[in-house]
């Protein structure tokens, strides 16, 4: 939606069957949402009540009977029916004062998943240091950071969200943010498949450590996404081998989880790598961990650098080499919308992902970009909860306006999973 189509009005120009755009901050009036189809009379002599100013209107969206330039009288409060407005009223703030608590929860939330994340971060560069330093310690770190993302996963109603805002600036610390991400959405697919709980450790373990081969390299074949010399590939293509043996030296790790690393880009058709090993003698969980390796490839390469395109392709040209049950639960645990895409919604507002909905793959919690309010207290609004809106299209980062960017960050997203704030308070 162009800035140039929203039509600037006064509250007596306003029609039923219009669309409108309010002008204010969210929480400075009554209404749920800032564009909306004005639907009853009640509804402008609302907004002529809570005296709101700053109106726009776009025909493209309105009625084709609504136009921006009448002065529809029936807008007009009439004292017979002021019991009945006060009302709608009332109910309409009660309503969104109860929607700005939970934005205010939800805020909180988010807040203390990126200090968690980034705490976890630290962690977890440090361990792989001393992993590389072949410290026996390392094993039971590494175990014991894997087997905290399990015991987040473990209740059914925590989803996968998203965790930083900033892309990190040295090597060591994007690997952290990529062995994390990957063992949190291992952890979320373990428990969509029912594993018991000591096979769902050794699955997040495994993938908190799959990459760490990668350390064995030279820095110019670390980045696989850009990689492009054949020769080059060939010498990537070891890294698995380079990080299962790794764990050997070290010691301390199982040996599901030493399989599962040197084998999780190994495919069902033989044609993987680094041994080219057919499905049958494939551990049956290293598919998992291949396909979600191949997701973070997808979701960080130029022209597909959006992780809702990167699942897209996962599943077109890669269901096969995977098999459908590692690819489709890997798929169905990020849903169509993973964390940290950024979307249009219907009202043409601009939303980002901030949890993913298992139960409603297609309606996310999004946080609305909103120029008249600081990113604290923007919206955050849970689509399966609201018919209002919905998704229209995926958006690239890179396409969007400067203060969009700004507004949210950046492109890049971390994934965990958010811990209850206020279930924790009340065990407390």
């Amino acid at each position: 939606m162009t800035q140039e189509a929203w039509q600037s009005v006064s509250v007596d120009q306003l029609q039923v069957g219009q669309f409108i755009r309010l002008g204010h901050r969210w929480f400075e009036h009554p209404f749920l949402l800032n564009r909306f189809r004005i639907e009853s009379d009640k509804e402008i002599a609302i907004i002529r009540d809570a005296r709101l100013t700053r109106l726009f209107v776009d025909l493209s969206r309105s009625d084709a009977s609504a136009t921006a330039s009448a002065t529809p009288a029936v807008a007009q409060t009439d004292t017979d029916d002021a019991p009945a407005q006060a009302a709608s009223t009332d109910h309409l703030q009660s309503r969104k004062n109860a929607l700005a608590e939970r934005v205010r929860g939800q805020h909180d939330m988010l807040s203390q998943t990126r200090e968690q994340y980034a705490a976890a971060v630290v962690n977890c560069r440090q361990a792989f240091d001393r992993l590389a330093a072949g410290r026996d310690t390392a094993g039971a770190d590494l175990g014991a950071l894997a087997q905290s993302i399990v015991t987040l996963a473990a209740p059914n109603a925590r989803s996968l969200t998203f965790a930083a805002a900033a892309r990190p600036e040295d090597a060591p610390t994007l690997r952290a943010c990529r062995a994390l991400d990957a063992a949190a959405i291992a952890a979320a697919v373990g428990r969509r498949l029912g594993l018991a709980s000591p096979v769902l450790s050794t699955l997040t373990t495994a993938a908190l450590l799959h990459a760490v081969g990668l350390e064995e390299l030279p820095s110019m074949m670390q980045d696989e996404a850009a990689i492009r010399d054949p020769e080059l590939l060939t010498d990537f293509q070891q890294y698995p081998v380079l990080g299962a043996d790794l764990l050997e030296r070290c010691g301390g790790f199982p040996p599901d989880v030493v399989r599962i690393v040197r084998q999780h880009r190994e495919r069902l058709d033989g044609t993987g790598f680094p041994d080219a090993t057919p499905g049958a003698r494939i551990h049956p969980h290293a598919p998992v961990i291949g396909a979600i390796r191949e997701f973070q490839v997808l979701a960080e390469r130029g022209e597909s650098a959006m992780p809702a395109t990167a699942l897209a392709q996962l599943f077109r040209r890669l269901r096969s080499a995977y098999g459908p049950a590692a690819i489709d639960n890997v798929i169905a645990t990020l849903t169509i919308y993973p964390p940290g895409s950024f979307l249009a919604l219907t009202d043409g507002s601009i939303g980002r992902v901030m949890q993913v909905s298992e139960r409603a793959r297609l309606r996310p919690t999004v946080c609305l970009f909103d120029d008249t309010v600081a990113p604290a207290e923007a919206q955050i609004i849970d689509l399966a909860e609201t018919q209002a809106l919905s998704v229209e299209r995926v958006l690239d980062p890179q396409q969007l306006d400067t203060e969009v960017r700004e507004f949210f960050g950046s492109g890049w997203s971390g994934i965990a999973f958010a811990r209850d704030t206020r279930a924790a308070d009340q065990a407390a």
